[in-house]
């Protein structure tokens, strides 16, 4: 309980309301399409040669798999869509002491605004 003034308060809350689920979910969301951007481009870049690749004369591909390199897009643009969401949201339901600002939330929103930029200049 909490005293203010004349009146005693009791903090009824028993868990985060729909909202701050909906955040903490487009936080998730962010977070995945963030990593599973990072593993797209891993397949999607072209592969380095080693000693044993040359020594066994493995044929590598020298060149970007853009069929791949478009899902990296997908991720970008999800990720940038949960994080917009997301920062309207956490704007929105910043009324209490207890609340925060999810900062990830805007890092992922600009990665995914870097990435889209990048993958419009090559490719």
């Amino acid at each position: 309980m909490e005293y203010h003034g004349t009146q005693t308060f009791k903090d009824r809350r028993k868990k985060p309301d729909v909202w701050i689920r909906a955040l903490q979910l487009f936080i998730i969301v962010s977070w995945v399409a963030a990593i599973g951007a990072i593993v797209v481009i891993g397949i999607a870049s072209p592969k380095i040669e080693t000693f044993f690749d040359r020594k066994l004369e493995v044929n590598l591909r020298k060149t970007w798999n853009t069929d791949v390199a478009k899902y990296f897009l997908y991720m970008m643009i999800a990720g940038l869509c949960a994080s917009i969401f997301g920062i309207i949201i956490n704007t929105r339901r910043h009324r209490r002491k207890s609340d925060q600002y999810y900062y990830s939330l805007m890092f992922f929103g600009l990665a995914s605004i870097a990435g889209i930029i990048l993958y419009c200049v090559y490719f």
